[in-house]
């Protein structure tokens, strides 16, 4: 849930917090791993799986976002530029 609140938070949040939110948000979520491992709540072996199933969930999310989130913003708005890449894509 870190993980994606800060990939998600990166495209919605102000320029200027976004970095510094973000960071700490992935920051919080790739160290919950270790720290059950080191308190000894899990073993390493479910940490892995945890890590597995937790970014294939992320992956899924972040794409339906980013489909969301190029079609709310063609349908309203095009860009000048062709880069290749829809303009909407680019973070900030």
């Amino acid at each position: 849930m870190w993980c994606a609140a800060a990939l998600i938070g990166w495209y919605l949040l102000p320029p200027i917090i976004a970095p510094w939110l973000c960071s700490t948000f992935l920051t919080i979520g790739l160290l919950q791993g270790p720290a059950r491992m080191i308190l000894g709540k899990h073993w390493s072996t479910d940490v892995l799986g945890a890590l597995l199933l937790g970014s294939a969930c992320l992956l899924i999310a972040w794409s339906i976002f980013l489909i969301w989130w190029h079609r709310k913003f063609t349908t309203t708005s095009t860009s000048g530029a062709d880069d290749g890449f829809p303009h909407v894509l680019h973070p900030h």
